[in-house]
């Protein structure tokens, strides 16, 4: 049996119902305005929402859909992927970024992590992209930013564009500019446990190109002309439907998009606390050299918005025991890797991502969620620095 402590402290790796009540009355007025105003498929607030978004990144178009999945989707779609074709990913993700690819009867080009910072290796997708590779799509992975200039180098010489899921790190930078402007098109899940997250699932894809949002909204919108999506949407007599393609209802909810437009105002202020909890962590087990317990790098060209803070160490298990016992929510984000599972392979086919298997078996993520407090964050820091020293004491 697994004793916990008897504290009622309990640190979460996120906590929607904190981040909740923190903004209930901005909360309630937004759900309060579209309950009485009785429009709840997209309307008003979606529209806002995608104009809010589209200015907070800096880029010209932003199309709110169903979820995470629905965006990637969408965007695999919209940019032509189908059958056959190959979409360049890595395999340190949860199953909703790579699923999309499947789906569309394409297949995952495995590329292998920089274990400096667990993102895609530029090096490593040079090697792998062939001339049936139809995308790259980069995952700014914990919130700490991919290696962008070259891997849209790498990109560009095989003329594949670049998909950027910067889902876990909304908030983040790479030479000044947020990430998810320099691909074709940024994807965004923006479900309640990610840290822009509704109340519900939702999604949003933004992009530079008008050509890519104009199919994403069509296919979002089961396929109908925009002509048909604007007429139905008026309610006047005589709304046409005309489609242009065989689409999926998989458009954005006004809800959501109300609660969304409240908490876009809050992210970036979110994200400076991330970087200040992640200091927390660094500054308790600055003792311990990278040999012991290893942390991810940020480059000079980044400024990172970290999800979790994440260490690498040999015996990871037993100091997430130690952290539950006291108290302390962790997560192993993610293992086993996608490579190795069913639908894409078996545990038998191991050995072909050497730096993404080595990190999938020591990672350790912790708690920065904003809506922590500075002592929920210190607690849960010097609890890791005691495991560690345990484990360095038993000589683990």
């Amino acid at each position: 049996m697994i004793h916990r402590h008897d504290s009622s402290r309990i640190v979460r790796l996120c906590d929607p119902r904190r981040q909740y009540l923190e903004l209930q009355d901005e909360l309630d007025d937004a759900i309060a305005g579209v309950l009485s105003r009785g429009v709840f498929t997209p309307d008003e607030q979606v529209d806002a929402l995608e104009a809010d978004i589209a200015a907070w990144m800096g880029l010209p178009h932003a199309v709110g859909v169903g979820s995470g999945s629905s965006a990637l989707t969408l965007t695999l779609r919209a940019l032509g992927v189908g059958r056959g074709d190959e979409v360049a990913v890595t395999a340190n993700l949860d199953i909703s970024a790579v699923s999309p690819i499947s789906q569309l009867g394409a297949h995952p080009l495995w590329i292998d992590i920089d274990l400096r910072t667990h993102n895609m290796s530029p090096v490593d997708l040079e090697r792998r992209l062939t001339p049936r590779t139809r995308a790259v799509v980069v995952v700014h992975s914990h919130g700490i930013p991919a290696a962008l200039d070259d891997l849209m180098r790498v990109a560009g010489h095989w003329e594949v564009p670049v998909i950027e899921d910067v889902t876990l790190g909304p908030g983040a930078r790479y030479r000044g500019a947020r990430i998810g402007s320099s691909g074709v098109a940024a994807c965004l899940s923006m479900a309640p446990t990610k840290p822009l997250g509704g109340l519900g699932n939702a999604g949003v894809v933004v992009t530079h190109s008008e050509t890519v949002a104009a199919r994403v909204r069509t296919l979002a919108n089961y396929g109908f002309t925009s002509d048909s999506i604007e007429s139905i949407r008026s309610g006047l007599p005589g709304a046409t439907f005309r489609y242009k393609e065989a689409g999926v209802n998989a458009t954005m909810d006004e809800i959501q998009a109300a609660v969304l437009r409240v908490k876009l105002r809050y992210v970036d202020a979110w994200a400076d606390r991330r970087r200040a909890y992640s200091k927390i962590y660094d500054s308790i087990l600055d003792v311990f050299t990278n040999e012991v317990v290893g942390r991810q790098e940020i480059s000079q060209e980044a400024i990172a918005a970290p999800r979790t803070y994440v260490l690498s160490h040999e015996n990871r298990d037993l100091i997430a025991m130690d952290l539950y016992r006291e108290g302390v929510m962790t997560a192993v984000h993610y293992y086993p890797t996608l490579h190795v599972q069913s639908p894409y392979g078996s545990p038998e086919k191991a050995g072909g991502l050497p730096a993404t298997e080595g990190a999938a078996e020591k990672l350790l993520c912790l708690p920065v969620a904003p809506e922590l407090s500075e002592g929920d964050v210190e607690y849960a820091a010097l609890a890791t620095f005691r495991a560690v020293e345990s484990l360095q004491t038993q000589g683990l």
